[in-house]
């Protein structure tokens, strides 16, 4: 429910779901679930939203500790968690680390994934995103070349996703 109110825009009830299930997992000592990583996924993605990047950031932290200790480092369930750590580092501007967390979740991806898995092109994407924001044009376009070339495989010439890169 609060992953649907949010997509709405209804923020506050958003808030209000996320916090009472995250008591419910406190009062329960159910504190290492593949739920309650969703939960601070949620909650960082939230307070991304509503542009709180320092509490989207501590949730995002939240859920890379929980899916790694739950799933292991190289899982996909920890390239997704490193993913929203470098939206949410790109989100306050610190680029380098931004990087760092987007470049290891490309390479799990990598290692987990087909090479013209969609989930590469986001990384991809997300890269050349970070770089283009440094300034850092050429690069850039490499990385966003990469994205389109796994998209017109994937989907074909006519997707939005190979439209909008």
């Amino acid at each position: 429910m609060a992953h649907a109110l949010m997509e709405q825009g209804k923020y506050n009830e958003s808030l209000q779901n996320f916090q009472k299930a995250l008591e419910l997992f406190q009062k329960t000592g159910n504190t290492e679930s593949s739920q309650l990583s969703s939960v601070y996924s949620g909650l960082g993605a939230l307070y991304g939203y509503m542009g709180k990047y320092k509490e989207s950031l501590e949730y995002y932290k939240k859920g890379v500790d929980l899916d790694t200790l739950i799933h292991g480092s190289n899982s996909l369930a920890a390239a997704k968690a490193y993913t929203n750590l470098g939206l949410a580092y790109g989100n306050l501007g610190q680029f380098e680390e931004s990087l760092k967390y987007h470049t290891r979740a490309l390479e799990i991806k990598q290692k987990k994934l087909s090479e013209n898995d969609p989930e590469i092109a986001f990384s991809y994407n997300s890269i050349g995103t970070v770089m283009f924001r440094q300034g850092k044009l050429a690069p850039a376009l490499e990385y966003f070349e990469k994205t389109k070339q796994i998209y017109l495989s994937t989907f074909g010439e006519d997707h939005p996703n190979v439209l909008s890169v």
